[in-house]
């Protein structure tokens, strides 16, 4: 099991890996993404801040760690958004649910933000998804506040005017 930057050749697995999250997602109940702006993902790629997790040969989940995007700014606005790294769109793919694959993309993370001086990993997720927030919590992120999205049209459409939970990890 290795973690590396995403390339322009992961888009297709990262759109399937999306789709099938998505279709998961409402298929439970559960908040879920509108829909998966490719563009969102190929600025990750463009600025190495997408990453996949490969396992036997095959990405099995892939994340977005980065420095603050306009809307962690806004988030975290009067937080010192600057002072830390955000890990965003986790998403493990559903062959490999139940192998714990979030502790080792978590561990990445932890040792990039500690190799950057830095010392905090920060994270939100749909205010509605108490399991989410529940798992989160089980890995050491404190729960700091709700916010909502602004409309503002230099938001992606899927995060305006949405409802999340804020957490951070501080990294010792």
């Amino acid at each position: 099991m290795h973690i590396r930057p995403a390339s322009v050749d992961d888009i297709p697995t990262i759109e399937a890996l999306y789709h099938e999250a998505i279709r998961f997602q409402r298929e439970g109940g559960h908040p879920s993404w509108q829909d998966l702006d490719l563009a969102v993902v190929e600025k990750d790629i463009a600025e190495r801040c997408q990453y996949a997790l490969v396992l036997d040969g095959q990405v099995a989940g892939i994340f977005s760690f980065c420095p603050p995007s306009l809307m962690d700014s806004e988030m975290w606005q009067g937080l010192a958004p600057e002072s830390a790294r955000y890990i965003n769109r986790i998403i493990v793919g559903q062959a490999w649910k139940g192998r714990q694959l979030f502790a080792p993309m978590l561990d990445w993370c932890e040792r990039e933000v500690h190799r950057l001086g830095l010392g905090v990993l920060r994270l939100d997720t749909w205010a509605q998804s108490t399991g989410l927030i529940r798992h989160y919590a089980r890995f050491g992120f404190r729960r700091v506040g709700e916010r909502i999205t602004s409309t503002s049209d230099r938001l992606p459409p899927q995060y305006r005017g949405i409802h999340l939970v804020i957490m951070e990890k501080p990294i010792g």
